[in-house]
């Protein structure tokens, strides 16, 4: 795993939405962040993008998919570590939640801790995203994936 600081900070007011989570995703593939599309701000300003399959596509380009896991955030995020240390202790992942800047963020954890936060400024999450949960992602092999017959 590569660590890459994220190329653009959050400023949706001027139409420039950050790019933590697809540098997180490179970082885990030892790619740099220009290399990944910028799926967030491809969503903010193409119309009709939807982010989640355009990370469906990239990574299947790459024989990869994704599993996303829900955890719920109405307790501390030591729960979350405590829980992947016992079962994944060895396991890179992406963790999304609140960042200290009051933005939804992703970061990169490995087992019951923190790895990479891809912010110059750093200070991983203070919280559950917006929605109220922390989002687990693990990346797998594209023949992990049901896939669709012609």
């Amino acid at each position: 795993m590569i660590q890459r600081h994220q190329l653009f900070r959050h400023e949706p007011h001027n139409d420039i939405f950050g790019d933590c989570h697809r540098t997180a995703l490179g970082c885990l593939l030892d790619l740099e962040p220009w290399q990944v599309p910028h799926f967030a701000q491809l969503a903010n300003t193409v119309p009709g993008y939807e982010w989640e399959a355009g990370q469906a596509e990239f990574l299947a380009s790459m024989g990869l998919c994704s599993a996303d896991v829900l955890f719920g955030g109405d307790g501390p995020i030591e729960g979350v570590f405590d829980f992947m240390q016992s079962r994944n202790p060895k396991a890179y992942y992406l963790l999304g939640g609140r960042s200290p800047r009051g933005t939804n963020h992703t970061v990169v954890c490995c087992g019951g801790g923190y790895a990479w936060d891809p912010h110059p400024d750093g200070g991983f999450l203070v919280g559950p995203l917006s929605n109220g949960f922390y989002e687990i992602t693990f990346l797998m092999p594209l023949a992990m994936q049901l896939q669709e017959a012609a």
